[in-house]
């Protein structure tokens, strides 16, 4: 039995060296650069977002917000929080957990005000 769980630590071990030789130096310094331009522009987007929700909420006024189109959105959000947790994605968590939030305060605000 203990040649097994060491035989399976092996493998594992193994994986993760392969894995890390997978990518060259150039190679994992472009993907972390790409991630930390999507939480740039993810956050912009988010930024942009703003507006209707203070719109909403100060004003009290959801003239001419959609409440389906807000609505699609917070579904499509969930949807990418639930792809980047099965992709281990942390900046595709990250934007959209934020986004489901905004997106939800647009959508229970159209429905109250």
């Amino acid at each position: 039995m203990v040649h097994i769980g060491k035989a399976i630590h092996h493998h594992h071990k193994r994986k993760r060296n392969l894995e890390k030789k997978k990518y060259s130096s150039s190679k994992r310094k472009l993907i972390k650069f790409v991630d930390k331009l999507v939480y740039i522009i993810g956050g912009l987007a988010l930024l942009m977002t703003l507006p209707q929700v203070l719109k909403i909420w100060i004003e009290q006024n959801p003239t001419g917000v959609s409440l389906i189109s807000w609505a699609t959105y917070l579904f499509t959000a969930i949807f990418w929080v639930f792809y980047g947790t099965v992709h281990k994605a942390k900046p595709i968590i990250v934007i959209y957990s934020v986004a489901i939030i905004l997106d939800l305060l647009i959508v229970i605000g159209i429905i109250l005000y």
